[in-house]
């Protein structure tokens, strides 16, 4: 709790960067320094296509995390073209 408090006051709460999930791509990594131990990811979608990509089966999900790093892998269906989407970091 308290290193939450600590991130709070440094402004880390307020992290938000875009992503882009490649064409024809299952996997996307998600690098960014905010991302830590405690983190945890909300993916808002920009476009109705990316909404429908975010509910596509088998949705979104992170099996691999390499939280020293900040690096993220995320499985996800493969879709036709780039879809953008809005990465909010909490934590």
């Amino acid at each position: 709790m308290w290193e939450t408090l600590s991130m709070l006051r440094l402004g880390k709460m307020s992290c938000v960067f875009s992503q882009v999930f490649a064409a024809g791509a299952t996997t996307t990594i998600v690098q960014n320094a905010y991302l830590t131990h405690q983190s945890v990811i909300v993916i808002n979608a920009l476009t109705p296509e990316a909404a429908s990509f975010l509910l596509t089966p088998p949705g979104v999900y992170a099996l691999e995390a390499n939280r020293g790093i900040g690096e993220w892998t995320f499985t996800h269906a493969s879709m036709p073209g780039p879809l953008e989407t809005i990465i909010a970091v909490i934590g």
